[in-house]
Order: structure tokens, then sequence, then C-alpha cells
């Protein structure tokens, strides 16, 4: 928190970028960096670690023994990681299009069972 109280202390001057004032976007842009920095620093319940991550570039699932398997991709152009399928040879969304750019995968979490 000191590093975004940091970040945000206004002076009584804007800063200028030429004739344009540019303060708050340096503000946001930096607070931004912050949290990034510290995305990391905990757990996320909801979600498989970092380390869960495969690289496209060290190796693609297996080809499955029937049909497809469903995995949890991240694309190079989608910031938000989605579920999409591996036939083997290419991977492809709920509606069977052709998922593009892939650069990690990892597996689906387990089931939910509830208690």
């Amino acid at each position: 928190m000191e590093e975004i109280k940091e970040a945000t202390f206004q002076e009584d001057a804007p800063i200028y970028m030429g004739d344009m004032e540019v303060d708050g976007y340096v503000r946001a842009s930096r607070i931004e960096e912050i949290i990034r920095s510290h995305m990391d620093d905990g757990k996320d319940i909801n979600a498989g670690s970092k380390s869960d991550w495969i690289p496209c570039s060290e190796r693609l699932p297996e080809k499955p023994v029937f049909g497809e398997d469903s995995y949890i991709v991240q694309t190079n152009n989608i910031i938000t990681p989605f579920s999409a399928f591996w036939d083997g040879e290419e991977w492809t969304d709920v509606s069977d299009d052709k998922v593009k750019g892939v650069i990690a995968w990892q597996p689906l979490p387990k089931r939910y069972k509830g208690k």
C-alpha cells in the first residue's frame, strides 16, 4: 500500500508532457505497474499457480485417445484465459472455431464435489 500511496501523491502543480497534462495518466500507469509486480505474492484460490502453466514452446498436450480434451489456454491476443479443446493437432473453442495464438495451457481443475 505504501508504494501506491507514494505513486498517487499529488503535488500542487500538474505534470506536463509538452502542453498536455499527463499527471493522472502517469499515476494510473504506475499503480498498474505496482499491482502487476505483486500479483503473484498471494495464492489465488480460484486458479492454478503460475507454475501450472505449460508454455506451448515447451510441449503440447498429448493426443487424446478419443475426440478432443479440454484445457485452459492463454493466447497472445486475448487477456483472459479460457477453455479450449485440443484434438492432437489444433486448438478449437466451444463453437469449434480454430483458436490462434495459444502460448500456454494447463489442465482443467478437478471437478467440484461439494461437502
